[in-house]
């Protein structure tokens, strides 16, 4: 059985409650921040509210289990347990493919970027979720669908997304080495979210930058 193991560490700061999760950021790979400036470039003539609401590049990012809002006394625990959890993993590269939308590309309400063989990331957010639920957090309210959100979608699209939905569909959009998991806090601004990492538990191999 999972337990939670003695401290392991002792690098999180949590000055205020913030919405916090854990994910693997993703860096600005060439095809895929040509696409997001594609999706990003769909905005209406000046003065009309946007349809869309896109991720800002650097905030790309796979979510593998939102926490809500918690506060240092609770986050230590949970990240020795993490750090324990992930540390028999290995790094390994990740694939991304195809652009699609939940719930269709007819009707899309979520645009986002998929990937190759999931097996990896899959098995490593079972591992995750096996530290979140260790550490009293209970568990998640649906099931792991790996998936990169690109944009948010407020009302119908303009016709060029549909096509770009289209055209992309089985579009390798490049590979990267998932090496860590960040435990990020998503402090809420006028602007938009502004994301902060709090701490990173390495996978095997990994280093935890300085």
């Amino acid at each position: 059985s999972f337990r939670i193991p003695p401290c392991l560490t002792g690098d999180i700061v949590f000055l205020t409650s913030l919405p916090a999760f854990f994910a693997i950021r993703v860096p600005p790979l060439p095809a895929l921040t040509h696409v997001h400036g594609l999706v990003d470039s769909m905005h209406p003539p000046r003065g009309r509210r946007s349809p869309l609401r896109v991720v800002k590049l650097d905030n790309l990012h796979f979510t593998l289990r939102f926490l809500g809002e918690i506060d240092e006394n609770r986050a230590e625990p949970l990240l020795e347990a993490l750090k324990y959890a992930v540390s028999d993993a290995s790094p390994f590269e990740l694939e991304l493919r195809g652009l699609g939308a939940f719930p269709s590309v007819e009707r899309p309400s979520v645009v986002w970027v998929g990937v190759r063989h999931a097996v990896q990331l899959e098995a490593l957010a079972a591992c995750v979720e096996a530290a979140v639920s260790a550490a009293g957090f209970g568990s998640a309210d649906r099931p792991f669908h790996p998936h990169l959100t690109v944009a948010r979608c407020r009302a119908r699209p303009p016709a060029a997304l549909f096509d770009l939905l289209r055209e992309q569909r089985r579009r390798s959009f490049g590979t990267f080495q998932v090496d860590r998991v960040e435990l990020i806090a998503s402090d809420l601004t006028p602007r938009g979210p502004l994301y902060r990492t709090v701490s990173v538990a390495p996978l095997a191999g990994g280093a935890t930058p300085p």
